[in-house]
């Protein structure tokens, strides 16, 4: 159970224009967003969630503090800080966007509005990204101006918000597209409407832009909506989960990519804009992303309570990820949540053959079946060096925009090589075993050969992978470096390889004239990107 924690107010954690009205409708707990006190709960996470999905309620999120911009450079500068095409926003519109640094972390999440041609507001959540804005642009030098103008938007949600929004404005508001705006007063409290918010229920944000009119503001809408029970509420964790709406600093944050994330909608990664994060996104889309937020099921004894902190996720007693956000959901009688778990790769059962590689050199596609009686269908590819090697995956990937594919790091290698083994063979430490599974010198194959053997006529490892172990060296994505594999490697590790431009690249397993020792798991060593040699060949990884 977690424990009660009581806060020293000061102006560093600032109030809002609607706190003493919500402390008068009964807001029980608070957090601190953007340096504001926020409400969290008023009746309770449940109560508060069924009046949320059976009438109306209103939202005190003068939290969502606005970042605007202008300057005759703030339609570039907008641009620059996001991957989605912001081309065709109009004048009294807004977008979601992810904002994105340059190595394709999230730094925000917000709405754009856009209030004139370079006029805009950046409605964020919770993170510092007035100073982030700033020193960026202080390093642009570009003509722009950002501060944080006097505005506090006011939410009304829930399946009754639109008759009293036609109380409240008249006839125009049915008008209004979803993330569209108004400029308008109430009872002389100037606004911007705009119909959003942060819940699947429906409604719209009331921008204050008088932060001295704040208790009235609130007092006329509670009055309006007294007639549709209107109840106060805040952003709910149980209706957001089940909506998979994604906070910022729990399910998302800086060390996420948008790769990550099913927003792919709002990423247009080769819009003709520039912006700060299209090399390094597509770089990301290009080796593939190591993980994925995804929505789960998770069953037993009902939740009390979301997680204050991450909780591990395990496959086979192995941390494969964490749930960042999570509840007990009355409506669908399950507990949910929101998790990043580390995502796998597909790596190939065999080495390339021959066969394979004339076949996409000579524009066809990749003939992956070895039950021909041709013995280029079972010999792996060899003399080929890492450039070309490149060559043949740019050609394969161009048949295809949904099968990529690459060579695999070394993380990737050892890691499929070992199958989850801690010994020096995938089999064992016996030396004796090594000419059961492997190809080398002195085996039980045919010292005479001068070329590769056939693939697949030696038992796979435990992971049903074949010839890892001797026959010939496969190349790796990655330059060659003294790191080396351990058990402290994370995911992560597996799937960004030290690619920095040196000529001298990595290769991996044995070969079959060479000795027993060089079919360890972790025999490794270098070669020239551009060495040919009878001895290399090529394993793929296919991007999920």
């Amino acid at each position: 159970m977690e424990g009660h924690v009581n806060f020293t107010l000061s102006d560093r954690l600032r109030k809002s224009p609607f706190y003493e009205a919500t402390l008068q409708a009964g807001a029980k707990t608070f957090t601190i967003y953007n340096h504001m006190i926020m409400p969290t709960s008023y009746e309770g996470e449940e109560a508060d969630y069924w009046n949320l999905m059976n009438n109306v309620t209103i939202w005190d999120v003068a939290a969502e503090r606005q970042v605007e911009i202008i300057g005759s450079d703030a339609y570039r500068f907008v641009e620059y800080i996001t991957s989605r095409d912001l081309s065709k926003l109009q004048i009294g519109q807004g977008k979601y966007a992810l904002i994105t640094d340059e190595n394709g972390g999230i730094i925000n999440d917000p709405i754009i509005l856009r209030l004139g041609d370079n006029h805009f507001w950046l409605s964020i959540a919770d993170s510092d990204v007035m100073l982030w804005t700033r020193g960026l642009a202080c390093g642009l030098g570009w003509d722009v101006q950002i501060s944080e103008p006097d505005i506090s938007p006011l939410a009304i949600q829930g399946p009754n918000n639109l008759p009293l929004m036609l109380d409240l404005f008249g006839d125009w508001v049915k008008e209004l597209k979803y993330f569209f705006f108004r400029e308008c007063e109430l009872e002389g409290v100037p606004l911007i409407v705009q119909r959003s918010g942060w819940s699947k229920q429906g409604g719209f944000e009331l921008y204050l832009r008088d932060s001295s009119q704040g208790e009235r503001l609130w007092d006329i809408v509670m009055e309006a909506g007294k007639k549709y029970d209107i109840k106060p509420g805040s952003p709910n964790n149980i209706e957001r989960v089940e909506s998979g709406l994604f906070s910022w600093g729990n399910d998302m944050d800086v060390n996420t990519n948008a790769l990550e994330l099913p927003l792919e909608k709002f990423c247009q990664l080769d819009k003709s804009a520039e912006y700060l994060s299209r090399d390094a996104l597509h770089k990301i889309r290009s080796e593939g992303v190591i993980r994925k937020v995804v929505g789960l099921i998770i069953e037993g004894e009902s939740f009390v309570g979301g997680c204050a902190s991450p909780w591990k996720v395990k496959n086979n007693n192995k941390t494969c990820g964490k749930v960042t956000s999570a509840a007990y959901s009355p409506r669908l009688k399950k507990n949910i949540a929101i998790a990043t778990i580390d995502k796998g790769f597909n790596i190939g059962k065999f080495p390339v053959t021959q066969i394979q590689w004339s076949h996409v050199m000579d524009g066809k596609t990749l003939n992956t079946k070895l039950n021909h009686n041709d013995p280029k269908l079972r010999t792996p590819m060899v003399d080929i060096s890492w450039d070309d090697c490149q060559e043949f995956i740019k050609t394969l990937n161009s048949f295809s925009e949904n099968n990529q594919f690459r060579l695999p790091t070394e993380m990737e290698w050892e890691y499929t090589c070992k199958s989850d083994t801690k010994s020096s063979w995938s089999f064992g430490e016996n030396r004796n075993d090594i000419p059961k599974f492997a190809w080398y010198i002195d085996s039980n194959s045919s010292t005479n050969n001068q070329t590769p053997i056939e693939l697949g006529l030696k038992p796979p490892n435990p992971w049903g992978i074949y010839d890892m172990l001797g026959n010939v060296f496969e190349w790796c994505q990655d330059s060659y470096s003294t790191k080396k594999f351990n058990d402290d490697i994370n995911q992560k590790d597996l799937l960004n390889p030290d690619t920095k431009k040196t000529t001298t690249r990595v290769v991996r397993g044995g070969y079959f004239r060479y000795f027993p020792g060089s079919t360890s798991s972790d025999s490794r060593s270098a070669r020239l990107s551009t060495d040919r040699q009878p001895s290399i060949g090529l394993r793929l990884v296919k991007t999920l």
